[in-house]
């Protein structure tokens, strides 16, 4: 029972943040004046509270010829595949080069690898995604925009889908911060009285070091969807990647269609604080005296 109102109350809390958020974010929409909702402040807020709150998207709009769930449904699932994909070349790289730190005799390559890594990794999103965009089209003759994976082959999709997810990896010392902390985390584990008690059975080292590791990659995971969505905006502007951020993007341009900045803030919302909400859970299975 005890468990139960645990977890009760952290998906409360959250939910209570989700809600917060949303509210303030329709009062700041509704401070801009809209050629649609030509009204007081408060009856553009009341609008944009009933859409929040109702999640009223699923209307057709004359205006539009289709639903703004339609625009967030395509939206999502490309922001999705772009944070999936950075997270898997953020936290996979990390994780593995930390064990072989730890667990080779000689690990000189691995730890010339990590540091190079690391040191590439401080240039911010922005660079990396200019620099890839034009090493691409002058060395390939390839524009790695997102209908290339619709029109192009081969290569062209290549680029289009691997480029703009190892400028978000690249950028702004994600993957620098990662291998620290694994390093460090691997380091602590390796010389702790456990690990010794395991090497002197004669065990296998790198299964109990993965198993002891699980709630450090949640965490990290949890906290670079956070900045890999952050990070996606400018990557989805230069890349043409059309998701949330570029929604978004769009949207504030000369569209104005707040009902799809409200549909895709919520939306991040949802994704961030899903992701935090789900790194909470694990960690309390996994370490039951957090509970």
């Amino acid at each position: 029972m005890r468990r139960f109102w645990f977890y009760l109350g952290l998906i409360g809390r959250y939910l209570g943040l989700f809600v917060t958020v949303g509210v303030l974010a329709s009062a700041a929409l509704a401070l801009v004046p809209d050629v649609r909702a030509p009204g007081p402040f408060m009856d553009r807020w009341q609008e944009n509270l009933r859409v929040f709150l109702l999640f009223d998207y699923f209307a057709i709009d004359p205006n539009r010829g289709f639903s703004v769930w339609d625009v967030l449904l395509a939206a999502s699932w490309r922001t999705g595949t772009l944070l999936l994909g950075a997270l898997a070349f953020s936290l996979g790289p990390a994780l593995i080069l930390s064990l072989r730190i730890e667990q080779s005799r000689n690990p000189r390559i691995s730890r010339v690898t990590a540091q190079v890594l690391r040191s590439l990794s401080n240039l911010p999103v922005l660079i990396w995604a200019i620099l890839f965009m034009l090493v691409a089209f002058q060395f390939a003759g390839i524009v790695p925009v997102f209908s290339q994976i619709r029109e192009g082959a081969g290569a062209a999709v290549a680029a289009a889908v691997i480029l703009p997810i190892l400028a978000l990896v690249l950028g702004d010392g994600a993957l620098g911060s990662t291998l620290d902390r694994f390093q460090a985390r691997a380091r602590d584990i390796g010389r702790s009285e456990t690990m010794l008690a395991v090497r002197a059975r004669g065990l296998r080292q790198g299964r109990f070091l993965v198993r002891s590791m699980v709630p450090d990659v949640v965490d990290e995971a949890a906290s670079k969807a956070t900045l890999f969505l952050s990070g996606a905006i400018v990557i989805e502007v230069i890349f043409e990647w059309q998701g949330l951020g570029w929604r978004i993007w769009q949207a504030l341009g000369s569209v104005k269609d707040y009902p799809v900045i409200l549909g895709c803030v919520t939306v991040v919302m949802a994704l961030v604080l899903g992701a935090h909400l789900l790194r909470d859970v694990l960690r309390a299975a996994a370490l039951p005296h957090l509970r």
